[in-house]
């Protein structure tokens, strides 16, 4: 959780660490995150386009669809896809 929860705030996806967020700021989506693939993970299974529907999906729920959609989630779910094999 916690390495996902760093990928997040080094993308920063919302613009909330620029714009001085707590480092904290994305815990509660690396969970959601992490929750959703140990729940299906099977290493050969789970693929880029899961773990990108995954991010975009909690994201959607906590921030609204508005703001992410434009979200390209391409290199953040590959360096966390990547994190768990």
């Amino acid at each position: 959780m916690r390495l996902v929860s760093s990928i997040l705030v080094r993308y920063d996806p919302m613009g909330l660490i620029k714009d001085g967020a707590p480092p904290d700021e994305y815990e509660h989506e690396a969970v959601n995150i992490v929750r959703n693939i140990a729940r299906d993970w099977r290493i050969d299974e789970v693929s880029l386009t899961d773990v990108e529907y995954w991010c975009f999906d909690v994201f959607e729920e906590q921030f609204g669809s508005r703001l992410a959609k434009p979200i390209v989630w391409g290199d953040i779910a590959r360096e966390i896809l990547e994190a768990f094999k």
